[in-house]
């Protein structure tokens, strides 16, 4: 997800954290990772982010001029202690920065090209729609990295809020889950009632007061008691 807290931003290099930090220079991303990785992980990131860029750029018919930093950690103790995130998230997106937990934990529970895809997005999202709701960049962020979320019911635009507003909230994975369920199935049902392309045009003209309004709309045809 996109982290929207303000939290301190550390500088991640070996002279500073007292570690020893790899680099791969990818032609989709400049890598640091704590740990070395394989010919085999690196083809990995590169594909999947490559296609990400690719898709995103036909979308769009924006082009991403500079490649995104990815930090990757040695384990989830480090990925939370740098990053404030919770321990169940796989990875954020910070400033046009990526940070991911170990490689080993998102294989093992088969969530590394999904988070990738959707960190990768949110890149893209932020560079070219910086001005888009929280609740949109996360719908959108979601939505067109193919990212699957438990189909929660959504919440209404003044919990959505409250949330944003006191990120504290995504400590709890119930919260975390109910919050992105909220924002894809309400970029989902865009799709739905207007098509794609009407949904394109939208998420590029930023316009916050209509995303709004359309949202509690949705909540209220599909939700609201």
């Amino acid at each position: 997800m996109s982290w929207r807290q303000s939290f301190l931003m550390i500088l991640l290099l070996p002279c500073c954290l007292g570690f020893s930090a790899f680099s791969y220079h990818l032609l989709s991303a400049n890598i640091i990772s704590q740990v070395a990785l394989t010919a085999a992980d690196t083809q990995r990131i590169e594909t999947v982010l490559t296609g990400q860029r690719e898709r995103l750029e036909g979308l769009f018919h924006q082009q991403l001029r500079e490649k995104p930093r990815v930090q990757i950690y040695a384990s989830t103790q480090a990925f939370t202690d740098a990053t404030g995130a919770a321990w169940f998230v796989g990875g954020i997106t910070q400033r046009g920065q990526i940070y991911l937990q170990p490689l080993a934990a998102l294989v093992r529970k088969q969530k590394l090209d999904a988070i990738l895809r959707h960190e990768y997005t949110h890149v893209f999202v932020e560079t070219f729609f910086p001005d888009l709701p929280a609740f949109v960049n996360e719908g959108v962020a979601l939505w067109f990295s193919g990212f699957e979320v438990e189909p929660l019911p959504a919440v209404s635009s003044e919990q959505l809020a409250r949330w944003e507003a006191n990120p504290s909230y995504f400590e709890r994975a119930a919260d975390m889950n109910r919050y992105v369920a909220s924002c894809r199935g309400f970029i989902a049902d865009m799709i739905a009632q207007d098509g794609l392309d009407a949904t394109l045009a939208r998420i590029q003209e930023q316009d916050r007061v209509l995303f709004e309004q359309d949202y509690r709309q949705f909540f209220q045809k599909n939700f609201a008691q």
